[in-house]
């Protein structure tokens, strides 16, 4: 069985996980009692305690004389910061509730629906437009615009040169403009 009193100084991944998973149903217990039972909160605690045990366990030099309370001590200062973010959102959505008249920015913007249903409708048409397209312009096109190839990758491709892709990328966008003016 595994010292719970002294971690010796030579410290290993082994090391960690043997008093880890010895100690995590009572650090478990111990995060639904902190969280007032909210298992997501419990669950994102545990993984951000194990996170950084494990990595001040790997680093540090000093030796951890009672592992069990060593970690209750992270998981408890973990705890106490999701209960803290907690309380600032719910003080936020209920100022938001109180107050309609105040506005409230996102850092996202949304896109309006009629501006969505616009958007969806010109890529239509364009997509239309493009498969009305010659065959020969439609091919230019695509390995331009969609495969993005250079034009001596375009022309080597359909065994033309370069000035006719040109030409054919020049002609497929005046038919392209043309119809949706």
């Amino acid at each position: 069985m595994f010292d719970n009193n002294k971690i010796k100084s030579r410290k290993s991944i082994h090391h960690f996980w043997c008093f880890w998973s010895e100690h995590q149903p009572k650090l478990q217990s111990c995060c639904l009692r902190w969280l007032n039972g909210n298992h997501t909160f419990v669950e994102d605690a545990l993984s951000q305690t194990i996170e950084k045990a494990h990595e001040y366990f790997l680093k540090s030099e000093e030796e951890i004389r009672s592992p069990l309370s060593w970690l209750c001590k992270i998981a408890y200062t973990i705890c106490i910061d999701i209960h803290r973010e907690q309380k600032k959102q719910h003080l936020l959505c209920e100022m938001a509730t109180n107050s309609p008249d105040l506005y409230f920015f996102s850092m996202f913007e949304s896109e309006e629906l009629e501006e969505k249903i616009q958007r969806e409708r010109l890529l239509e048409n364009v997509y239309l437009a493009l498969d009305a397209l010659p065959p020969d312009l439609k091919a230019a096109t695509f390995y331009r615009f969609i495969d993005e190839m250079e034009y001596t990758e375009i022309a080597e491709s359909m065994n033309i040169t370069e000035e006719n892709v040109r030409k054919r990328i020049h002609l497929s966008r005046q038919i392209l403009r043309t119809s949706f003016i």
